[in-house]
């Protein structure tokens, strides 16, 4: 996620090989404390403000909102009009059992209940790793374009952090494409700071390797 910041120090890269690590670690550095710093303050004032939103937005509803796992298939395949505005390449007939195969290695499906329906929607998991230690990994995070800036992202993330609490993890991460700066805008302001970069290169899966085909099962 540095990437979104890079283009600030770009000058200072150019400046020459022998310099431009040093400067621009620096100047990371330097924008992290101050993010720190800000996202402390963020934090002392984040639960009461939370609370008081929760209230706000449960009034303006016939029914109170909550937040649930989403177990049945039935409640799996509610949430797909939401995740599908931030995964439109997931086809509506794939969901359910993509999200079945990816529960096999941990993954969990949470959704915010609205008057009108499932208004917001995030995916997680919890690891363990020698970087991070006990983890709580957001996989998806989105609210139906019709009710964002109304503070269901933000409930569903402090949910998500109470979450993360509960099962004994020690941080929360999620990655965030590059262009999306409204989303990092946004994680900013809930008490999140931009910690690495993020890099990726596909990979031709070697079919060599991949399970044959049940018996009778027509191979394309």
């Amino acid at each position: 996620m540095f990437g979104l910041r890079w283009s600030k120090y770009s000058g200072i890269a150019q400046n020459g090989y022998q310099n431009r690590h040093e400067s621009v670690f620096s100047a990371l550095v330097a924008q992290q404390r101050h993010q720190l710093g800000r996202c402390k303050a963020a934090r002392r004032r984040r639960p009461a403000f939370h609370r008081r939103l929760w209230r706000t937005l449960g009034a303006r509803t016939k029914n109170p909102m909550s937040i649930h796992i989403a177990r049945t298939d039935t409640e799996i395949a509610a949430c797909y009009p939401v995740m599908r505005e931030l995964r439109p390449h997931v086809a509506e007939e794939q969901f359910l059992s993509r999200v079945r195969s990816q529960e096999s290695t941990g993954y969990r499906l949470a959704y915010l209940l609205g008057a009108n329906g499932v208004v917001a929607v995030a995916g997680f998991r919890v690891g363990e790793n020698l970087a991070w230690g006990r983890f709580l990994y957001v996989d998806d995070l989105v609210t139906l374009s019709g009710y964002r800036s109304m503070g269901y992202g933000a409930l569903l993330l402090s949910w998500l952090k109470e979450k993360a609490g509960e099962e004994g993890c020690e941080q929360m991460h999620l990655d965030s494409g590059i262009q999306r700066k409204e989303a990092h805008r946004f994680y900013e302001r809930e008490g999140m700071i931009m910690a690495s970069l993020h890099f990726v290169e596909k990979i031709a899966p070697n079919k060599a390797l991949q399970p044959m085909p049940k018996s009778g099962a027509a191979e394309l």
